[in-house]
């Protein structure tokens, strides 16, 4: 049972003012060049960005966005959502892109699912496909907020986890958080998790191998 509930999760498989989902509220506008998806975004629309490959990681200018977040209810630890809780969350955002909003309207599914990580809370965040960006539709259920991520950069590191279920994945996410800080000390980067980091979860349950997830940490 506890393996559907992930599977579940990660379907759609996730954030505030470091990309700035949380501080910004006038509408974002932007030109740029056409952004090259990644294939790891498959056929879904992703956050676009500009990104310079270093040593294990990598550094993302992204462009800005707009997101609908939801707070996850409990932490098993500073900076580390109970995973178990994060269904809360995840519901709270499907219901608003299936019709929970003041339009009655479906919204289109994005990736990846990105979660934002301050030291006393974590909220998870579902991406507002751009034709929408500049007018998305409101959430019914008060808990849903909508935030604009301005222009902001990030470093990146990348890595694959072989099954869809918490067990795994959490301590994986932890291990690859303090891989990328010690990379970044080591380089001389200059970089903050004040007042948060992000993970990114890019694919579903019926995708066993290979699941492309990252961690993400702006750069000072």
């Amino acid at each position: 049972m506890k393996f559907l509930v992930f599977a579940c999760l990660l379907q759609l498989s996730i954030a505030m003012p470091w990309f700035n989902f949380r501080t910004s509220s006038a509408p974002t506008t932007t030109t740029a060049a056409p952004f090259p998806k990644p294939e790891f975004c498959g056929k879904y629309e992703c956050p676009e960005y500009e990104t310079e490959q270093l040593r294990g990681y990598e550094l993302r200018t992204y462009r800005p966005s707009v997101w609908a977040s939801a707070k996850v209810p409990s932490l098993d630890m500073e900076y580390w959502e109970n995973r178990d809780d994060s269904i809360v969350a995840y519901m709270k955002l499907f219901n608003y892109i299936r019709g929970a909003n003041d339009r009655n309207i479906t919204v289109a599914r994005t990736v990846p699912v990105v979660y934002s990580h301050e030291k006393d809370e974590v909220w998870m965040n579902f991406m507002i496909p751009a034709n929408m960006s500049d007018n998305p539709p409101q959430p019914t259920d008060t808990d849903v907020q909508i935030y604009r991520a301005d222009s902001d950069q990030y470093y990146v590191r990348s890595f694959t986890t072989w099954v869809p279920g918490s067990w795994v994945s959490e301590n994986r996410f932890i291990y690859q958080f303090e891989q990328l800080k010690a990379d970044l000390d080591r380089d001389g980067q200059s970089y903050t998790i004040d007042p948060m980091f992000f993970t990114a979860v890019y694919n579903g349950p019926t995708t066993f191998f290979d699941r492309h997830n990252e961690v993400w940490i702006m750069k000072q």
